[in-house]
């Protein structure tokens, strides 16, 4: 199997939106990315592929007030319900564990910072989810890959084809 991260563009917009901080003004860049995996029996699958036209033309404005968005390539609809993350085992790189929007970045998940904006039950659904992470991660020995931290993306996808 042979996988390869694929940088889908980005928006920059307040970091509280992702990540719980002190500055309510500052700004971070959140990367869209995808995962092209290349199996053997299935063939090629492409994993979490950003957002669909009709949410860049309308939701996004609507829920992120207007900030730029930088050329994101429209595929499908991200931010579904249920959606932990995926495992990846690869031989020569070891198991890779995805998070998509369970943990949006490495500094979320090390120092268990829920997004600013999150109500009481989405905070308690983010430190289950954050645990249930830390299980799996634990159990398949896996590296993290966080939906949204852009060093992290630009760092993978610089790896090219993972196998």
């Amino acid at each position: 199997m042979e996988v390869r991260i694929l940088p889908l563009g980005g928006m920059d917009f307040p970091k509280h939106r992702l990540v719980r901080c002190q500055d309510p003004e500052e700004m971070l860049f959140s990367p869209a990315w995808a995962v092209l995996i290349r199996h053997p029996t299935l063939g090629n699958v492409l994993y979490d592929t950003g957002h669909s036209p009709a949410f860049l033309q309308g939701e996004m404005q609507r829920v992120l007030y207007d900030y730029p968005v930088r050329g994101i390539v429209p595929i499908q609809k991200a931010h579904t319900p249920g959606v932990l993350g995926m495992i990846l085992k690869t031989q020569h790189h070891g198991t890779l564990l995805t998070t998509s929007d369970t943990l949006a970045t490495a500094e979320s998940y090390q120092h268990d910072l829920t997004p600013g904006t999150a109500a009481p039950a989405v905070e308690a659904a983010f430190h289950a989810n954050r645990r249930r992470v830390q299980a799996l991660a634990a159990e398949y020995q896996a590296t993290l890959l966080f939906g949204h931290d852009a060093a992290q993306v630009q760092a993978w996808a610089g790896k090219g084809t993972l196998d």
